[in-house]
């Protein structure tokens, strides 16, 4: 057995009217926005300086690269404490802990967001690369400062 359902199509004649617009009182547009004074990405490379057989190589961990840099660590990056935990400043070390290993790296600019740029040995293995760390990055536990 068969249904049939009625239907009708209405078509409704609106008139048009145009509308006004009125502009509000004391009414000042915006600023243009700043333009943007860093590159917002997780990692930027420059190319890399050596290649390394092994990280303990001399140079090419990223404890003994801090070392080099005339900062007095001892240890693993696992051992970092951090002895400060607010924004980065250029010299700081930063303290990393990945899910399955930890890693240290050296802030060389601070950007007015709080992101800084490191330089750094095998976060690439065997290599030495730069990268713009986001300041809220999950993994960083806080920063080694005056040392």
């Amino acid at each position: 057995m068969k249904y049939l359902i009625p239907f009708a199509i209405v078509v409704l004649s609106i008139p048009f009217v145009p509308a006004t617009i009125k502009a509000e009182p004391n009414f000042t547009p915006l600023p243009e926005p700043p333009p943007p004074v860093e590159v917002v990405l997780d990692e930027i490379e420059e190319e890399p300086e050596e290649v390394c057989e092994d990280y303990t190589d001399y140079g090419c961990s990223c404890v003994i690269y801090i070392q080099n840099k005339g900062i007095n660590i001892r240890g693993n990056a696992e051992d970092m404490i951090p002895n400060f935990g607010g924004i980065a400043e250029v010299g700081d070390v930063a303290i990393f802990h990945f899910p399955n290993i930890a890693h240290i790296a050296y802030v060389e600019i601070v950007y007015e967001s709080g992101n800084f740029l490191v330089s750094e040995w095998n976060y690439r293995e065997g290599l030495h690369t730069e990268r713009v760390i986001m300041k809220n990055n999950p993994y960083l536990i806080g920063f080694l400062r005056g040392r």
